[in-house]
């Protein structure tokens, strides 16, 4: 992702991927004082 942003709660962020078909997907989200939550994970 070349740029993120916050989101606020009940919000939804979208960003653009590569041009790809298939995958995995691993993020991690950073919760309000800046540390980093679980692993996530999701197949396309």
């Amino acid at each position: 992702v070349k740029e993120a942003n916050w989101v606020g709660p009940g919000e939804t962020a979208r960003f653009q991927l590569p041009g790809v078909s298939a995958g995995a997907l691993q993020w991690k989200l950073i919760n309000d004082y800046g540390g980093t939550g679980a692993l996530h994970h999701a197949n396309l």
